[in-house]
């Protein structure tokens, strides 16, 4: 389980590492959450992945998510799932997803897996943010 995110208070970023594979941290930039994930995706962290993303998905201020995966060096087939997980979880709560920063060997992983008809991807974060912000960020 992970702690309650404190939304109210933008300034600090929330961490989720309890020993696992897998990294969590966000800031929000004007309406935009960006979720930095680092390490490998996979089944373990579907769960607290899961939790995180719809915590923050219940500010209302939020009108989208980019996930970086900059740092992500490993997806499993269950952690290219967990992606489109995420894409329907924002979609419930009708905000876009999109992902940015996704290396050689994993942007491979989301095309063989044809997923990349389906998901958004913007080749930075800067990008990402433009297109959810309506042209302005921090």
């Amino acid at each position: 389980m992970i702690p309650e995110l404190q939304l109210a208070d933008h300034s600090l970023p929330f961490h989720y590492n309890d020993r696992q594979s897998m990294h969590l941290t966000h800031r929000i930039d004007r309406q935009v959450g960006v979720i930095f994930l680092e390490g490998k995706i996979s089944l373990e962290e579907e769960i607290p992945f899961k939790e995180y993303l719809n915590t923050l998905l219940q500010d209302p201020a939020l009108k989208g998510i980019v996930i970086n995966l900059e740092k992500v060096h490993y997806v499993s087939s269950a952690g290219l799932g967990l992606m489109v997980a995420a894409f329907k979880i924002a979609e419930s709560f009708q905000k876009e997803l999109v992902i940015c920063n996704v290396g050689p060997v994993v942007r491979n992983l989301f095309h063989v897996a044809q997923l990349d008809r389906y998901l958004i991807f913007y080749s930075n974060e800067m990008e990402a943010l433009m297109k959810l912000n309506g042209g302005i960020h921090d």
